[in-house]
């Protein structure tokens, strides 16, 4: 199965460690003017939090080059098949 990450923007805010990417589980909350999901994050996104991940829609793809989130930030987004 190939990934097909595609755009999205945030809807939540989150501070992250500078230099890591970092992969959160995030459910759609709506969607923006121009058709693209608002994603929420649930969780924290630790390898531990299973509830979240079962819950999830799919993750976002937080780069490594930023220290925070905020929400409207484009990331992608690969979503969850069922």
């Amino acid at each position: 199965v190939k990934p097909t990450w595609a755009p999205a923007v945030c809807g939540f805010a989150y501070d992250k460690r500078f230099g890591r990417t970092e992969f959160v589980p995030v459910r759609i909350n709506g969607r923006t003017e121009r058709g693209l999901p608002v994603l929420d994050m649930l969780g924290r996104g630790s390898s531990a939090s299973l509830a979240a991940m079962a819950a999830a829609a799919g993750i976002a793809l937080l780069p490594p080059d930023l220290s925070s989130v905020e929400p409207g930030l484009a990331v992608r987004y690969e979503p969850i098949s069922s």
